[in-house]
């Protein structure tokens, strides 16, 4: 069984990284490329050229912030995955069927999964 303050932890983790992605998104929108957003999450992050063509569009107006905002997504995605790591170590098998995986988490997806951990747990 999950413990609550895991549970909470892991489910602010994922909402913070959602926070982040939201905050890349936005910054590659304002810089007018869109066809960016479905790619930039899965830059390597020891290719360079990969993060210089993100950087590029707006021409380095902004990729100071660009770049910081991706920086922080990559810490908070890597938060999450460690208390992913945490919460599978103690989740049943039906929780750990339900329970949304860090690479793959929708906001909707979260709170449906608090929600299950919360009526389970008060039963």
């Amino acid at each position: 069984m999950i413990d609550a303050e895991l549970a909470s932890e892991y489910v602010a983790s994922c909402q913070e990284l959602l926070d982040a992605e939201d905050r890349v998104n936005n910054l590659i929108h304002e810089a007018g490329d869109a066809s960016m957003l479905k790619d930039w999450r899965h830059w390597n992050p020891d290719e360079i050229p990969a993060i210089l063509d993100v950087l590029r569009l707006d021409r380095w107006a902004n990729g100071k912030a660009l770049a910081a905002a991706m920086r922080q997504w990559s810490e908070k995605r890597y938060a999450a995955h460690r208390k992913y790591g945490e919460v599978m170590l103690h989740a049943s098998p039906e929780e750990f069927a339900k329970l949304p995986k860090p690479d793959r988490v929708d906001r909707a997806s979260i709170n449906s999964w608090q929600a299950y951990f919360s009526a389970s747990t008060n039963m």
